[in-house]
């Protein structure tokens, strides 16, 4: 197998193209239970026609958690694990839309755009996940750091 530099590669060719979303009507608790079920830190929000209105993040569902402030430290012990952080934003802010505590102008990409251009914004923004867009900005896809640390890894970057 030939390796591509990432100039070369474009990221239609990359992404991942069915993405794991939630609409801007869903509750936080229905973003955090997709994201455990599917092992994902950030699911691009979309409205019912396809278009994207921004993305939800762990840091996002963090930023959440911490503004709870001291409901936190009266009612949820720190346990070992982290549960008490999904029962907490259940408990308090669960029934809440995505759309309170997602990222509204989020860092995309477009059909067009190399792994190269991906990963300086990526590094410029301090981001992991980057919706891909079309014109019409419909979501297309998502890359993410694990996408591009997979092409590492199965030799199609060198």
């Amino acid at each position: 197998m030939s390796t591509k530099t990432t100039s070369e590669i474009l990221i239609h060719s990359v992404m991942q193209r069915t993405p794991i979303k939630v609409y801007d009507s869903d509750t936080i608790i229905d973003a955090v239970d997709r994201m455990r079920e599917h092992h994902i830190s950030a699911l691009p929000v979309i409205d019912e026609g396809g278009y994207l209105q921004g993305i939800l993040t762990v840091n996002d569902l963090l930023r959440l958690v911490q503004d709870a402030g001291s409901k936190v430290m009266d009612d949820f012990p720190l346990y070992e694990d982290c549960y008490w952080v999904t029962e907490l934003i259940r408990e308090t802010l669960g029934t809440n839309e995505v759309t309170s505590a997602m990222t509204a102008a989020p860092v995309e990409a477009s059909l067009d755009d190399t792994l190269k251009d991906v990963s300086k914004l990526m590094v410029e923004h301090q981001v992991h996940h980057v919706p891909v867009v079309g014109t019409d900005h419909k979501l297309l896809g998502i890359i993410t750091t694990i996408d591009m640390v997979r092409l590492i890894a199965d030799g199609v970057l060198d």
